[in-house]
């Protein structure tokens, strides 16, 4: 008898994906903070984009969740370590600092992104889908959510160099400064748990990994046009 493969009952799948981006030496965390929030500016740093606007969405209960889930291990205002391990001392505990500022600060857009999954340009494409941002105290919650039920529910914050998500940022706010002399240079911090068909997920993976690098990149350049700037 000859065998047939079947394919699986629930195709979709979850993986995560995680960002770590070293910030300038001149660059304070409130300025960083400062571009986490500018929900405008974080679409157009991202190289896929090439048309966003402000649309009426639905509520997103997990921008507003105290105890957010990202890798696997639930903890409070922020995302655990790549793989689902908490981060060691957690995150601040839910308060003005660690909690969203959701309302009239959460706002959803309709997002177009050019994609060209082959080389020089071959075979390009566009495609649309909704993106919801709310702010924190530390950073930044987002949800996209695109065709093929892909949905990308991702974090962003700032960190030191050597010290736990939100150690300092609790204790100075994201109006202070972020780096004092001697405490290392800050940086950025993204991760993301994806749910999609398990026939996309290298192009969604490869996709989030090599526009996600740029951003990251341009995100740096922000910053550092932002301090010279401020001279």
């Amino acid at each position: 008898m000859a065998s047939s493969s079947t394919p699986p009952k629930d195709p979709t799948i979850s993986f995560t994906h995680s960002t770590r981006t070293p910030l300038p030496s001149s660059a304070s965390r409130a300025d960083a903070l400062a571009l986490l929030h500018d929900y405008d500016a974080m679409i157009e740093l991202n190289p896929l984009v090439v048309e966003h606007r402000p649309i009426e969405g639905p509520r997103e209960e997990w921008l507003e969740a105290r105890e957010v889930q990202v890798g696997g291990a639930p903890r409070e205002g922020g995302a655990p370590r790549e793989g689902g391990a908490p981060r060691e001392g957690g995150a601040p505990q839910a308060g003005p600092q660690a909690r969203p500022q959701a309302g009239p600060q959460a706002v959803t857009y309709s997002i177009t992104d050019r994609l060209s999954p082959l080389p020089f340009g071959l075979w390009e494409s566009s495609v649309s889908y909704t993106g919801s941002f709310a702010r924190t105290g530390t950073g930044l919650r987002t949800v996209a959510r695109a065709p093929m039920g892909i949905v990308i529910e991702a974090e962003w914050w700032v960190e030191g160099e050597g010290e736990e998500e939100g150690e300092e940022a609790a204790a100075a706010g994201p109006e202070e400064v972020g780096r004092e002399e001697g405490k290392g240079r800050l940086v950025l911090c993204e991760e993301a748990r994806v749910r999609c068909r398990w026939f996309v997920r290298l192009l969604v993976e490869g996709t989030m990994r090599r526009s996600h690098e740029e951003l990251g990149r341009r995100f740096v350049e922000r910053l550092e046009g932002r301090a010279g700037g401020s001279r």
